[in-house]
């Protein structure tokens, strides 16, 4: 029999039986217990075989299906879907990816091999470890993105290309999961035609394989199936209130065994174990060199909630008891914006019972409200510091209606708010390789179109020497427009991000090709493009993700940074889907964004220059304003930003540092 798992205490042998299938059993103090699975009924699981279902397979942006896949149930895990390993990847669009290889190598032990990167890895069925000596390229769709592409990031815009890596010698990417742990059963049976294959849990395979916001898979129950690529279509449900309605339409009764909650349970804990970047500002312990949630739901505790209860509250057979669960889940890894736990939202639109259930339950349930929503008092007081930012900018650099430019002495502005691309922008600048007649950035409202048209204005101004590139209120954005203003700012060779994978250890330098004329081809002309200005960015602590890793590239590579250290954000966004099907995003372990000495940068980046005003004790000078919702936080206390929008002590500052 393989051996039994037994978490925190050891259950009387007279409670197992020999040869049962998996079960996951619970004593009277909530402690999990996994009888695993004989080999003897490893050998026999054909015989708990539920059903096949064939379901259609719609892929990005598609609204008609022309492909179909199989997904199979087991009697003890009758809700759980099951997927022949091989199938997985052939759901993605096109005809690049058309699935593994299953060769067996020994008893329940199997060799799969990518058949497009040609990285394999080992699966043992009866001690439920899949391993790989290269797993980023094992799970690799990044081919989608542009054809022979490593498992890197690149969101696929038309003027910039992915050109290489370079991997830090001292790790690998050889990493093993240990499903047993989870109590995750990888399966072997056969397929339709009696070939010998591993089959595992959609949600499972779902979670080694999802790329940084781009490919993963949605299932709900019924017919259909969803390929999704938040990226450039989105997801599925976001865009149909009443998708959720499969599963919650019937109240709130969740309608699963304790089984499979207990294993919906454990495939959050892997999600997190394994998936989650802890970047370092999270509640969980991000110094834990041995990353456990389960053991750390178990020990945590504060004056509003338990670990324990909220491990229980994630294994409810209530829907709105569940959902708190995750909103609880979603405090302790709040890391500021790129990790988003609610699958309330999710619901909300879905199913007014169940909805409202769940708001009843808060309120039976006060201290976990009070505790859940005290975040929101940070998020609060941050958009009430953007709102007089954007008040204060306005006021000091005299903007009127949409002004992104603006003028004065020998210094340009260029105000840049979100490093987000837009569909009209994008289709804008992909009719301009057709027409070449460049975009009007007023309509179109490319963010990559409004800083070439500041660019070229400051540039065409004889008196104009200086160029400053106000950050002060955006949020992040594409890692494609951060590549392209890089290069157009430091020169043709000067387009690269670093980071590290927290999961394997390794450090990462991607380089990108840029189309710096825009004439719709990568060459040598792009080289002839180059801008003679002394280059400054004007941060806040608003600045956030792409906003947060653009000024740390840029004090890279000596150009000046002026205003206040930046809000943090190093991880790349990674889609978790649950297996109910449920979405949510997390700070990925596959992408942590470092500076050019290996420090990730989530804490922020210090400005060369302090532009906030202090008092002679060395207090920050603040002003008092109402806040964006009073109900709330009535008042707050916000930095006087007037420095920030002065031309003239911007102009100051820069000649000063490029003086020296």
């Amino acid at each position: 029999m393989k051996r039994l798992r037994v978490l925190g205490i050891v259950l009387s042998a007279a409670l197992l039986v020999t040869g049962a299938p998996q079960v996951l059993l619970e004593d009277n103090v909530g402690v999990f217990v996994y009888a695993a699975n004989s080999e003897k009924n490893e050998v026999a699981l054909e015989s708990r075989i539920s059903r096949d279902r064939v379901v259609n397979v719609y892929q990005a942006g598609e609204k008609t299906s022309n492909e179909t896949t199989t997904l199979r149930y087991y009697k003890d895990l009758p809700h759980i879907p099951y997927i022949d390993i091989r199938e997985y990847y052939k759901m993605f669009p096109g005809t690049l990816y058309d699935g593994f290889t299953v060769r067996k190598t020994g008893k329940n032990k199997f060799k799969v091999t990518n058949r497009v990167t040609l990285a394999t890895a080992k699966v043992d069925t009866i001690a439920d470890v899949f391993s790989s000596e290269d797993m980023a390229e094992f799970t690799n769709v990044m081919g989608l993105i542009q054809p022979g592409m490593d498992n890197s990031y690149l969101d696929g815009l038309a003027y910039v290309r992915y050109r290489g890596q370079k991997i830090a010698k001292n790790k690998s990417s050889a990493q093993s999961y240990d499903f047993e742990s989870y109590g995750i059963d990888l399966r072997k049976g056969k397929d339709e035609n009696g070939n010998l294959t591993v089959y595992m849990p959609l949600c499972t395979i779902n979670d080694m394989t999802t790329d940084l916001a781009y490919h993963y898979i949605l299932y709900i129950g019924g017919d259909d199936i969803y390929v999704c690529d938040d990226n450039r279509y989105g997801n599925v449900a976001d865009n149909d209130p009443s998708f959720y309605k499969t599963i919650i339409g019937k109240g709130d009764k969740r309608p699963y065994t304790r089984a499979e909650r207990e294993l919906i349970y454990r495939e959050l804990c892997f999600q997190i174990d394994h998936c989650y970047g802890y970047p370092g500002r999270e509640i969980v312990d991000p110094n834990s060199k041995t990353k456990d949630f389960d053991a750390f739901l178990k020990s945590y505790k504060n004056k509003y909630v338990t670990g324990k209860k909220i491990r229980s509250l994630l294994m409810s057979d209530k829907w709105s008891k569940y959902m708190m669960g995750y909103d609880m889940v979603g405090v302790l890894l709040d890391d500021g914006g790129h990790t988003a736990i609610s699958i309330a939202s999710n619901t909300s639109k879905a199913n007014d019972v169940v909805y409202d259930a769940y708001i009843k339950a808060y309120k039976d349930n006060p201290k976990l409200y009070k505790w859940y929503y005290s975040r929101y008092s940070e998020y609060i007081y941050k958009y009430t510091d953007v709102s007089s930012m954007t008040e204060q900018r306005k006021k000091g650099f005299g903007l009127k209606g949409n002004q992104y430019y603006v003028e004065k002495g020998d210094t340009a502005v260029c105000v840049f708010d979100t490093f987000c691309p837009t569909a009209k922008g994008m289709t804008a600048i992909e009719n301009y390789y057709k027409t070449k007649k460049w975009p009007d950035a007023s309509t179109c409202g490319e963010p990559m179109v409004k800083f070439v048209d500041s660019l070229k204005r400051a540039q065409a101004n004889p008196n104009i020497k200086n160029f400053v590139l106000d950050i002060t209120v955006n949020g992040g954005g594409s890692l494609d427009i951060v590549e392209a203003m890089m290069s157009l700012m430091l020169g043709s060779g000067k387009n690269y991000v670093k980071y590290d994978n927290p999961a394997t250890g390794q450090k990462f330098t991607v380089r990108y090709d840029v189309d710096r004329n825009f004439d719709g081809v990568f060459d040598e002309k792009d080289k002839d493009v180059s801008y003679d200005l002394n280059f400054a960015i004007l941060t806040s602590d608003y600045c956030f993700s792409c906003a947060n890793l653009y000024p740390s590239l840029m004090k890279d590579n000596g150009i000046l940074v002026m205003g206040r250290t930046s809000g943090g954000g190093a991880c790349a966004i990674q889609k978790m889907v649950t297996p109910e099907g449920f979405t949510w995003q997390c700070s990925s372990a596959r992408s942590r964004l470092i500076d050019k000495k290996g420090k990730c940068i989530d804490g922020g980046i210090e400005p060369d220059v302090d532009l906030l005003k202090y008092d002679k004790k060395g207090n920050m000078k603040t002003i008092e304003v109402e806040t964006v919702y009073p109900q709330i936080l009535e008042k707050a206390d916000i930095a006087d930003y007037s420095d920030f929008y002065n031309i003239d002590k911007l102009s100051e500052a820069i000649n000063k540092y490029y003086k020296n």
